[in-house]
């Protein structure tokens, strides 16, 4: 850093060019080798010159001046920097330090949670995956005999192999030792889709094809699984994020709890 030439003739910034000359002229007496032999003195009266040479000619010294003042601004902008801002010694007090590492700990909570949302989506992908190869793929169960019948509302229907529910309220009748044949999911043994040909209907010879409903059959829930379990890989703010895994949870096991009820055990 450069000296401050006003400081070494003892004056101050306002010093006139007179207070500078008679400045000058005591400290070079009180300093010149031939009065003073002390090494330390001849330093301080080379200072001295260097600082009287600038000081009295008034170009030099308004230079002078101005890269003080520069200086000055650009000191006070790096303290004005460097100082801390209101309340950040906070952080710094054992309360500060407790919360700084709670915030810490719920961060690394949170990013746990949504990596596991994440891999869990691949889960639920797989499920809609199969749910609708199920309903739009059904595999032939072969033709069963109906030992109870359909009269009107929503009942269980049995076969000689097995029991099932499906929408059939188009369909005035369904009686018990007429033959049908049935299809059945290929994933999950659920039955998907019901063929005959109604009593009622037997002088138009009308084949009947009954496909599960997308309502009734849970495929509505598919929708919102797949859609709900992609949000964590594409919402940025995790909290959001961790908020549509809870969701596409929720309504997956809704969907697999559908499939408990059709499934026959």
């Amino acid at each position: 850093m450069q000296p401050d030439l006003y400081a070494i003739l003892g004056l101050t910034k306002e010093a006139s060019s007179a207070e500078i000359r008679a400045a000058y002229r005591k400290l070079a007496m009180q300093y010149h080798p031939d009065s003073n032999p002390d090494p330390a003195a001849h330093e301080k009266f080379v200072a001295i010159n260097k600082a009287h040479s600038i000081l009295s000619d008034p170009v030099r010294k308004s230079f002078y001046d101005l890269s003080r003042s520069t200086r000055y601004q650009v000191q006070r902008f790096r303290e004005q920097v460097s100082r801390k801002p209101p309340g950040s010694d906070f952080w710094e007090t054992p309360a500060g330090r407790k919360r700084r590492e709670e915030l810490i700990q719920e961060r690394k909570t949170l990013d746990k949670l949504v990596t596991f949302f994440k891999r869990l989506a691949f889960f639920w992908w797989a499920i809609c995956i199969a749910f609708s190869v199920d309903h739009f793929f059904p595999a032939s169960d072969g033709m069963h005999v109906l030992q109870e019948g359909w009269e009107g509302g929503r009942t269980p229907m049995k076969t000689d192999r097995t029991e099932f529910m499906l929408d059939l309220y188009y369909f005035s009748c369904v009686v018990p030792g007429q033959p049908v044949e049935l299809y059945k999911g290929r994933v999950f043994p659920v039955i998907q889709r019901i063929r005959f040909t109604s009593p009622c209907h037997q002088e138009s010879g009308t084949r009947f094809d009954v496909q599960r409903s997308v309502f009734g059959g849970g495929y509505i829930l598919v929708l919102f699984v797949g859609l709900l379990s992609t949000l964590p890989w594409f919402v940025k703010k995790k909290e959001y994020a961790v908020f549509a895994g809870i969701f596409g949870s929720v309504f997956g096991l809704s969907l697999l709890f559908s499939l408990l009820m059709y499934i026959p055990f």
